[in-house]
């Protein structure tokens, strides 16, 4: 078969297939009232697109060496020129224009630790609002309660998940401990972080199927509570099928969380979904204004006891020599400033199939402007292709990481469309985390949630006795900013 190359930016390539979304919801943006959310949709949805601002916002932060984990909303704030201001006059936070129509945020130093984290985390995200600066002094304290109200609230709710407990913040060994809202409350103390970051973490993290979905009480003099649907995050490609703003059973365990802290669990049949689910929730932190708390719950398959057993499938082993059945493409991490591959893994690989460096070069050297994003594909054996990931700046020895974990998400999702559209199986030894420096933690997490949570099946070989280098960022906990 004939050799196929192709060289892309960003996150498309023109091989690429369609991103299904992850997030499922009503995907049409006529039904969201919010003149905010309206401006920050245009013709998308506004449920992918604030999650993608939080995490690009993260991403560009550790770049930036910005941060560090657990991650400071202070400095978060700083890194986007945000002046944050303690006053004790303020309910709880608030976001006003200042100077020039930028904003600022103004918080209550007097609350606890945990709320006024998320409290600086939920105001930045209304920060990423197009027309903040606009409308801001409507939302001085977020009185309103009206559904419209509700969905401003919810999606900076999501975004201030996604900054408190960020990809790659997940230490532990997760094999120890199963998929749960129990799992979820004992590491919310630990992580500084809600109840609701820590689950959303999680299940993107998990290796079998489920969702986690949070759900608001309908107030208002009805003899009979509802909790209506806010959004439902499925991993796994499962489609449960349920969509934001739907009715929870009249019946659901969501209704015994009548105080923030309260759990319960059940097996529910949902409109939406065909057979019984399992179904586990936890009252939080209710709107202002509202007497009930919201709910965030996790929905599993009935009979699925799932572990938090790593997605990634970790082996002793030559990434050059990939295993099983089928097509294969063997993923790798290369810099923005020369088509060499002179040392690391890329070395490895030319020496074995130099017809792939060569025809990389060819691309690389035609390719104006930055290269960071990019990505290069080619046949080196029959069912076996190469794939280049430019997401380093540079090369060399360097006290500080060289990896771009922006640029390196772009690559994973070319990467994913690639493996779609062959129905290739990944194979790539520990990128980003030698030469290039970066976090394994985090490369991992974004290898999980961009790959394998959404079908990919991924292995990551390591050599036996192989040395592990010293990186600069090897671990963002301990890896203080100076």
């Amino acid at each position: 078969m004939k050799d196929q190359y192709d060289f892309s930016r960003g996150v498309r390539g023109k091989y690429l297939g369609k991103v299904e979304h992850r997030i499922l919801h009503v995907p049409d943006p006529s039904h969201w009232k919010h003149p905010s959310v309206r401006v920050l949709a245009e013709d998308g949805d506004p449920v992918d697109l604030i999650v993608e601002k939080a995490r690009a916002l993260i991403l560009e932060a550790f770049d930036a060496r910005a941060l560090t984990l657990p991650i400071d909303p202070l400095k978060l704030a700083e890194h986007r020129s945000i002046p944050v201001v303690p006053r004790t006059d303020v309910r709880d936070a608030r976001t006003i224009c200042g100077p020039g129509d930028t904003p600022v945020i103004e918080y209550n130093p007097n609350r606890p630790k945990a709320r006024i984290r998320f409290s600086i985390c939920h105001e930045l995200a209304h920060t990423l609002f197009p027309d903040c600066t606009r409308d801001v002094r409507n939302r001085l304290y977020h009185a309103e309660t009206t559904p419209v109200s509700y969905e401003l609230e919810m999606l900076c709710n999501l975004a201030a998940a996604e900054f408190l407990l960020p990809i790659g913040s997940i230490k532990e060994d997760l094999s120890n401990f199963r998929l749960s809202i129990e799992t979820a409350l004992q590491l919310r103390l630990k992580y500084e972080a809600s109840v609701e970051a820590v689950l959303l973490r999680l299940a993107g993290l998990s290796s079998s199927p489920c969702a986690v979905f949070a759900a608001v009480a309908e107030e208002g003099g009805k003899v009979e509570t509802r909790y209506r649907l806010e959004y439902a995050k499925a991993v796994h490609n499962w489609d449960v099928g349920l969509k934001r703003g739907e009715l929870l059973p009249a019946n659901s365990a969501a209704k015994e969380c009548v105080a923030i802290g309260f759990t319960a669990s059940s097996q529910e049949e949902w409109t939406a979904h065909r057979g019984k689910l399992s179904v586990e929730v936890v009252g939080v932190s209710p709107y202002p204004g509202r007497v009930l708390p919201r709910v965030v719950g996790l929905v599993k398959p009935i009979g699925e006891d799932i572990r938090q057993e790593s997605p990634i499938h970790l082996v002793r082993g030559d990434a050059l020599q990939p295993r099983g059945e089928g097509d294969k493409i063997i993923a790798h991490v290369v810099n923005d400033q020369t088509p060499n591959w002179g040392a690391g893994f890329g070395k490895a690989l030319q020496t074995k199939w130099p017809q792939a460096q060569k025809a990389f070069k060819e691309a690389f050297e035609q390719t104006r402007g930055s290269k960071l994003g990019m990505t290069f594909l080619s046949r080196v054996e029959d069912r076996v292709s190469a794939f280049q990931m430019v997401a380093q700046r540079g090369y060399g020895a360097s006290p500080q990481t060289r990896l771009r974990y922006g640029a390196l998400r772009d690559c994973l999702r070319q990467l994913y469309d690639a493996a779609v559209q062959r129905n290739a199986s990944i194979h790539m030894p520990k990128i980003g985390a030698g030469e290039a420096g970066g976090s394994w933690g985090l490369i991992s997490n974004l290898i999980a949630e961009e790959l394998c949570t959404r079908g990919i099946r991924v292995t990551v070989y390591e050599l036996p006795g192989q040395k592990r280098p010293t990186n600069p960022q090897g671990d963002l906990f301990s890896n203080a900013v100076q």
